[in-house]
């Protein structure tokens, strides 16, 4: 009988068709309908991003408060990053909100989350021979690489389409479109991130548990063998 598709990964393939499926559409009713609303500033698309954003920066955070040890800061980091990304996407100064939480995201309150991320940074940082020594558990996990897709998009994208490096109609669109998905890629993270590095981590701890029980029996079997009493052959 074939191998059936484990259940997390059948969750992750739908999660990622959905998505996909649903910003395709999102971009074939703005280009045939000439939506350019959405892609304003402040606009719909901008308002999603922030959703998928708050989502992933809660859902880091628990995962976060469950975990211990660096997993449990690697995901705080992860959840101030989401939180910062928010900052970025929203005008805050231009809300009707009170003037302290104008101070806290849109003044220079924002400092306290950028020191928050940087001693967390500085943490990881001083764990990097841990993750370096055990990088096949971590290279494994569906944490990294929805963090490494959320970067490309990120980064390679949505860079492309802001500075114009290529004459694209609709390429603010096109920027919007390639920022949501590298937010629900971020979003994905915090949604399957923790179950896999669980696992894959749990996996890799059991083989070395394995391995470290067949080598003390093999080391023990020379002592159990002059244990044995010697038997002699009646003639």
């Amino acid at each position: 009988m074939a191998n059936r598709v484990p259940s997390h990964v059948r969750w992750q393939i739908l999660y990622l068709v959905s998505a996909f499926f649903i910003h395709a559409l999102i971009v074939y009713w703005a280009v045939t309908r000439q939506q350019a609303r959405l892609h304003l500033e402040n606009g719909w698309l901008e308002n999603l991003q922030v959703l998928y954003l708050a989502l992933a920066a809660l859902g880091f955070g628990l995962s976060g408060k469950v975990l211990t040890g660096r997993h449990s800061s690697l995901f705080y980091l992860l959840s101030i990053v989401s939180l910062l990304f928010i900052i970025r996407e929203v005008e805050f100064g231009d809300l009707a909100i009170p003037v302290w939480m104008k101070f806290m995201l849109a003044g220079a309150g924002r400092a306290l989350f950028y020191i928050i991320a940087m001693v967390l940074l500085l943490q990881q940082a001083r764990q990097f021979r841990e993750y370096w020594d055990k990088r096949h558990v971590y290279l494994r996990s569906s944490l990294f690489w929805y963090l490494v897709a959320s970067g490309f998009f990120l980064i390679f994208f949505s860079l492309t389409f802001d500075r114009q490096f290529f004459d694209i109609p609709h390429y603010q669109l096109f920027e919007e479109i390639a920022e949501a998905i590298a937010y629900l890629f971020l979003l994905g993270a915090a949604m399957f991130g923790y179950a896999g590095v669980k696992r894959n981590y749990a996996l890799r701890s059991n083989k070395a548990s394995a391995r470290s029980d067949t080598v003390e029996m093999e080391s023990l079997l020379p002592f159990f063998a002059r244990l044995r009493p010697s038997q002699k052959h009646n003639r």
